[in-house]
């Protein structure tokens, strides 16, 4: 019978390891995946997307200058006076051409901007003067925080927020 030698030893002994670390990776993922033994349901008041006020942490690393923009904001949830005047300056950002003649990343940037603009209410140096950034990707993922946020407050996508007058309509 003949004795491995060192290298295989070695390589044995670092699969054995990569083995055991698999395991209890899968150990964990399983964990975190199951499904709890008692199903609770969220407190509403203690979620801080559900209040009209939110404040967040953001961080987003641009991938092609490996800048990294970082910082608390305060979103709010707005009112109709104040989603008016999201309208008016999304007017205002189109110069006046209609949007039905603009692009459509251009609409969607520029509704992404007006909402922004209005609703965030505290945010970082970087961010006063969103227009002036240059990533748009960026934007979309601020964007996508306060759209959650606005998203939760609201029920929406919530099967249980439907409204009596929306029941109403199904025959």
């Amino acid at each position: 019978m003949t004795t491995p030698s060192p290298l295989v030893e070695q390589l044995q002994q670092r699969l054995g390891d990569a083995q055991d670390h698999l395991e209890y990776v899968a150990e964990q993922y399983n964990k975190a995946t199951a499904p709890p033994d008692v199903q609770q349901e969220a407190d509403p008041q203690t979620d801080p997307r559900n209040q009209k006020e939110y404040t967040f942490s953001f961080r987003y690393k641009a991938p092609h200058s490996k800048k990294v923009y970082a910082g608390r904001f305060t979103n709010r949830v707005l009112s109709i006076a104040q989603r008016q005047m999201v309208g008016m300056l999304r007017a205002r950002y189109a110069g006046g051409t209609p949007f039905v003649e603009l692009d459509i990343f251009t609409v969607e940037l520029n509704a992404m901007l007006a909402h922004l603009e209005v609703s965030l209410t505290d945010r970082p140096d970087w961010a006063k003067k969103l227009t002036e950034l240059h990533d748009w990707k960026l934007l979309q993922a601020l964007w996508a925080e306060v759209a959650l946020h606005e998203a939760t407050f609201c029920g929406w996508g919530d099967d249980e927020s439907q409204s009596p007058a929306q029941d109403s309509n199904k025959g």
